[in-house]
């Protein structure tokens, strides 16, 4: 029996930063599917936790912004600040050192 409801093919708007940059962003329409695919797997850099708590605080701000980020919607003007987000369809979840049996 399938599903007429289904949401995976549900477009969404996200807005997508590079790594070490937190203004500008870009809006983007994808799929659930796509985003889904998107944030399945982790970036995981090789350092231990100790040293990675042991770096600098820039270290760790290089780090842990590798791989980018996202926002769960668009932003006006393709700058993310705290006025220019615009509603959205999703709701996040910011774990950090979250551990596989946590999730």
């Amino acid at each position: 029996m399938t599903n007429k409801f289904s949401l995976k093919n549900k477009n969404i708007v996200v807005s997508i930063g590079q790594p070490h940059n937190l203004g500008r962003s870009k809006n983007t329409k994808e799929s659930i599917s796509a985003f889904t695919s998107r944030i399945e797997k982790p970036l995981v850099t090789p350092e231990k936790y100790r040293e990675y708590k042991a770096a600098s605080d820039e270290r760790q701000r290089n780090l842990k912004g590798q791989a980018g980020w996202f926002i769960r919607s668009g932003v006006m003007k393709g700058v993310r600040n705290r006025s220019s987000i615009m509603p959205s369809l999703l709701v996040t979840l910011d774990m950090d050192y979250a551990t596989p049996e946590f999730v």
